[in-house]
């Protein structure tokens, strides 16, 4: 394990960071009107897309949390199994809330869940790199060319 300290520290978070609001830019950029539409992979709209962003940080807050207090993570022993019933859970808590909630929500699950990174000391975040790049960067990454094509396909021709 290599400690994240001093300049790869603050370039870890600057990426972190960089890659959010790449996030927050593609959601910005889909109209408002069309973020409960259901025109993304899966049958998702924008709002469940944000909405299971926000869950995961929320996730990975706890997680990072039970490390700076010394508690041992929950183990899970069957991960595809957990992921599935996590999703489905995240999308049937915020599937009938306004726009404005979710929103609300993923702006707080984010702010809580940089927090909790930018708390991290550099042992424990050596340790917990892979899963702040989980939850946000890759994470992330995993659905802005969805954002960015959803906007292009309601955009006019030029």
């Amino acid at each position: 394990m290599t400690l994240v300290t001093g300049e790869r520290r603050e370039a870890f978070l600057a990426d972190e960071k960089d890659a959010r609001a790449t996030w927050d830019a593609a959601v910005a950029a889909v109209p408002v009107t069309a973020v409960a539409d259901r025109v993304l992979a899966d049958d998702r709209s924008v709002k469940d897309l944000v909405a299971h962003i926000a869950a995961w940080e929320r996730w990975a807050e706890e997680r990072l949390a039970a490390r700076i207090e010394g508690r041992a993570p929950v183990r899970i022993p069957d991960w595809h199994a957990f992921e599935h019933d996590f999703n489905a859970r995240a999308h049937a808590r915020w599937r009938d809330e306004p726009w404005d909630a979710v929103a609300a929500e993923a702006a707080a699950a984010y702010a809580a869940f940089r927090e909790r990174v930018e708390q991290l000391d550099d042992e424990q975040l050596a340790r917990a790199e892979e899963l702040i790049k989980g939850c946000g960067s890759r994470h992330y990454a995993e659905y802005v060319g969805q954002l960015r094509d959803l906007v292009d396909r309601l955009s006019p021709p030029r």
